[in-house]
């Protein structure tokens, strides 16, 4: 009664009173697996078109990759690998072949997805023979982003030093362009 209430208590309202007067938590586990275990060619085609149009867009790198991580591993459940069902132990290694293949997939779906400033690890991630798992490239191109974020840190405060001379050159050859009016509050603190 206990494992029948907690499952009760973690479902939806609706799949909950769908099974509301199971007796065994058994009978509840059987009547789901039965309602989810079919493949939804549906859900699944749906699924493969968002994977293909993710971009990473304004979001930052681990926004898009659990983006991404999330239809992938809702794909894996609707569409799960086969299992090797024979009497010994499967020596063909197929699959480990298809995990890679899946793996490969993943890194070069990732990498296609990211903004155009990344195109330099991308091709050179790409260009690898045995491309690393897909965490790993994650974890790659996230030190590439925040080696970004603290490059571009440094620039404008730089930019704004060696603009106070030039700003005031501006300000004195009385340029009309605006471009003084423009950038004469900005000062490096």
């Amino acid at each position: 009664m206990l494992v029948l209430s907690w499952l009760i208590k973690s479902m939806s309202v609706e799949i909950a009173q769908s099974i509301l007067w199971r007796e065994k938590a058994s009978d509840v586990w059987k009547e789901l697996h039965e309602h989810v275990s079919h493949a939804d060619l549906f859900r699944i085609s749906e699924i493969q078109e968002e994977i293909f149009s993710q971009r990473q867009g304004d979001n930052s790198i681990s926004k898009f990759y659990i983006a991404l991580k999330t239809l992938w591993d809702e794909l894996d459940v609707l569409n799960p690998l086969p299992v090797c069902t024979c009497n010994s132990k499967c020596s063909c290694g197929a699959i480990k072949k298809i995990e890679k293949e899946i793996n490969k997939n993943q890194v070069v779906r990732f990498l296609r997805g990211l903004n155009d400033q990344y195109s330099g690890v991308r091709s050179q991630l790409m260009l690898l023979d045995n491309l690393p798992n897909v965490n790993r490239v994650f974890a790659l191109i996230a030190q590439q982003e925040r080696q970004f974020a603290n490059e571009n840190a440094s620039v404008p405060k730089a930019l704004l030093v060696a603009g106070d001379d030039t700003l005031d050159s501006k300000r004195n050859q009385g340029s009309g362009n605006g471009w003084n009016n423009k950038y004469t509050s900005k000062k490096c603190s």
